[in-house]
């Protein structure tokens, strides 16, 4: 499927050599050491545990920066309001045939109360949140980003979002409802590719080959994909993010965990990073361990 990467926000334009998922982040001007975690919205028991070398980059930080703050109650439901069609439902956007295919879909992956809010929801999110759903064989409730914030919280840490959640909406509404109409379906009719495509990318994260997802992402980059949307849900945020990060990282020792392909490009945190002065070094560590 072309387009089911962008739920991974994966189109960089440059690949980068060196491969980790954990970058320190260090200045000759700054006497704070920062990292930079690229994630993967799962609850996977392999994914979801690393060892000594990852924590002890994590516990040494005052402040995670996610994309978004999930700890404030307000913010997640602006995420929940921005997901929701005002003066659109899904039968406006497909035949009936395709509509049968849509609900069918949505109530073999979730219970009758939640298939009725999701059919009530963007096309986009319906997709976002049937990916997200936790694994039955993954030991976590929650996927990656939001447990990490929790646990930073629990352990006294600021946790801080790099976006707001309508900022990010905005960017997801680059996207037309019929074009977001168009990815759901795809991504319902071709489930089986879906499956397989993301046990590969799930293959090259935990081996922390970010240049194979960024070739990934090429592959299934869509050729009528318009620029303008590109650059909304990829460059314009990741600029965000680096305006964002750079007061935290100036003033304390920040762990900023994002989609791990916001991290290599031209675009990408890494790049910006080393062009506003840091060095931006690989961190060695494995997962797979408490």
């Amino acid at each position: 499927m072309k387009n089911f990467l962008l739920l991974f926000v994966l189109f960089p334009s440059v690949a980068i050599a060196q491969n980790s998922l954990l970058w320190k982040v260090t200045s000759p001007a700054s006497k704070h050491t920062s990292y930079l975690f690229g994630t993967m919205h799962t609850n996977d028991s392999l994914l979801n545990t690393f060892d000594e070398n990852w924590w002890n980059a994590f516990n040494s930080c005052s402040v995670l920066a996610g994309e978004v703050s999930v700890m404030e109650k307000e913010d997640m439901m602006d995420v929940f309001n921005s997901g929701m069609m005002k003066d659109t439902s899904l039968s406006d956007l497909y035949t009936e045939e395709e509509l049968e295919r849509v609900r069918k879909f949505i109530l073999s992956k979730v219970e009758v109360p939640i298939a009725m809010v999701l059919t009530r929801m963007k096309p986009f999110y319906i997709m976002a949140a049937i990916m997200q759903l936790p694994e039955d064989s993954g030991p976590y409730s929650e996927v990656m980003d939001l447990r990490l914030q929790r646990v930073a919280s629990e352990k006294g840490k600021t946790v801080v979002g790099l976006e707001t959640s309508k900022e990010q909406s905005a960017s997801i509404g680059a996207m037309s409802l019929p074009e977001q109409a168009k990815m759901l379906l795809e991504f319902i009719d071709e489930g089986e590719k879906v499956g397989s495509d993301l046990k590969e990318l799930e293959k090259y994260y935990v081996r922390q080959e970010l240049d194979s997802m960024y070739d990934m992402s090429l592959k299934y980059e869509s050729i009528d994909m318009p620029e303008q949307m590109m650059e909304a849900i990829v460059d314009l945020r990741n600029v965000r993010f680096l305006e964002r990060l750079l007061p935290h990282v100036q003033s304390s020792t920040v762990f900023c965990a994002v989609g791990a392909l916001h991290l290599p490009g031209e675009s990408g945190l890494i790049n910006q990073l080393r062009k506003a002065g840091y060095v931006v070094e690989p961190v060695v560590f494995n997962f797979g361990e408490q």
